[in-house]
């Protein structure tokens, strides 16, 4: 059967961060994600896992600036050197949170700099960040982003993503299937997703248009989630979307996951 984690930025917003990780796992989840923990206190955030005995699945490495609106910084070759201590903050972390992936986001090409430029920068530092990443046992992972939400992102397509994964050909880099950026993006799926299934490592789930829930869109996620099944897929799926309704009722396509969203309906926010 599928293992379907929850990304905590995206759902249990009606609660506290605090209390999302026990709600989670209330509700069915055994893994979540969660991608700027650098909000918080690192102890908090271990105490937190430990008392749900939820797996922490992956966040982001060196993401710059996120609340303040940048989206990485691994292709900036001006802060080349703050992208690597960045990133050997996100290994102290991981290690602490027993988190064995990555995503290192690959940003906005910068003004002033061409895009062969920032494609350079970015493989650069994608291979000493796979290198630096390999003697902890960690992998990284990319994750072409549509140019509708993010215009100007320098990875917008499966295709552009795939040609840098195997360029670079390290064993501990590979890529994150959005199944919501893919679809905005380029259409056609499951037949990008057959594609690249040699270099995903994790898959997140969001429905286009609206980036809401299964069920609430054009895709027929649950279709592509049991192909992922024949396809041999073993890894995790993210539930990476905005919930139409509030989160117990954005859960209703899991239940045949093993996902409970009764159980939220007995919580008071």
């Amino acid at each position: 059967m599928a293992k379907i984690g929850a990304s905590i930025s995206f759902l249990f917003n009606e609660w506290p961060f605090e209390r999302r990780f026990e709600l989670a796992r209330r509700t069915g989840f055994r893994a979540i994600e969660y991608g700027v923990p650098y909000r918080h206190d690192r102890q908090t955030v271990a105490t937190l896992l430990a008392r749900s005995e939820l797996q922490y699945l992956n966040f982001l490495a060196a993401p710059g600036d996120w609340d303040g609106g940048e989206r990485g910084i691994a292709c900036d070759p001006r802060r080349v050197e703050e992208f690597r201590a960045e990133f050997d903050k996100a290994v102290d972390w991981a290690l602490a949170l027993q988190v064995r992936r990555l995503h290192a986001p690959a940003g906005l090409v910068p003004a002033g700099c061409d895009r062969p430029l920032a494609l350079r920068t970015l493989r650069d530092n994608l291979l000493w960040a796979a290198e630096r990443a390999a003697v902890r046992a960690l992998d990284v992972m990319v994750e072409p982003v549509n140019r509708h939400d993010l215009p100007g992102f320098v990875l917008h397509t499966v295709g552009e993503a795939l040609a840098l994964l195997r360029e670079l050909d390290q064993p501990n880099l590979g890529l994150i299937f959005d199944v919501y950026h893919v679809g905005r993006e380029e259409g056609d799926v499951t037949a990008r997703l057959r594609k690249a299934l040699p270099w995903v490592m994790h898959v997140q789930v969001g429905n286009p248009p609206g980036r809401h829930e299964p069920g609430c869109g054009e895709i027929d996620v649950c279709w592509l989630i049991g192909e992922l099944d024949r396809l041999g897929y073993e890894g995790w799926i993210g539930c990476e979307y905005r919930p139409s309704k509030g989160t117990a009722a954005s859960l209703e396509w899991a239940r045949r996951y093993g996902i409970d969203p009764d159980a939220l309906g007995r919580e008071a926010a």
